[in-house]
């Protein structure tokens, strides 16, 4: 299939595709022949992978915003903003669905955890806080993608600050430098 200059990379599950271009247009693809079912801009650039359930498809912006589209007809069924820090890295973590929750980080240096069907925040928590005298000391980006294993979801951001969830306690369990 054919298609404008792509930013992100693609997801793949329950029979599509999802890939978004440069001019913030996402596509959901037939996964068997590639036909295109649908096509919707939200209006900002998509530089990470989707994540994809039965139901909605899940996106980040590289302005911080995180989108849950309706697999079906790709309608943006909820979205949540962040507040984006004065100077951000050029990237972005993919969001992961487990279960029916979504863990995202963001550049603020957060975790944020969502209802897959509302989007409702359930929690979240920092990962490491800004704590130089300069814009560069102070990057907090998380663009790495959220590891969820046995009730624990692992994160790590710019300045290399390892953080370690609880996702029971709903609150950062260990952190340390890596």
């Amino acid at each position: 299939t054919k298609l404008n200059s792509l930013s992100s990379g693609v997801a793949a599950g329950y029979g599509a595709l999802v890939v978004a271009d440069i001019s913030g247009n996402v596509y959901l693809l037939d996964q068997d022949n590639g036909s295109v079912i649908w096509k919707i801009n939200v209006k900002g650039e998509v530089l990470a992978t989707a994540a994809i359930d039965t139901k909605f498809v899940v996106i980040k912006t590289g302005s911080g915003e995180l989108l849950a589209l309706d697999k079906s007809s790709g309608e943006i069924s909820w979205s949540y903003r962040s507040k984006l820090p004065a100077l951000t890295i050029r990237g972005s973590s993919s969001p992961v669905i487990e279960g029916d929750i979504v863990y995202a980080t963001f550049d603020n240096g957060r975790l944020g955890v969502f209802e897959l069907d509302s989007g409702f925040p359930v929690w979240d928590g920092a990962i490491s806080y800004a704590k130089g005298s300069s814009e560069l000391e102070n990057l907090v980006d998380s663009d790495s993608n959220p590891v969820i294993d046995a009730g624990l979801v692992y994160t790590i951001n710019y300045q290399g600050n390892l953080s370690l969830f609880d996702t029971s306690q709903k609150r950062a369990v260990w952190q340390t430098e890596a």
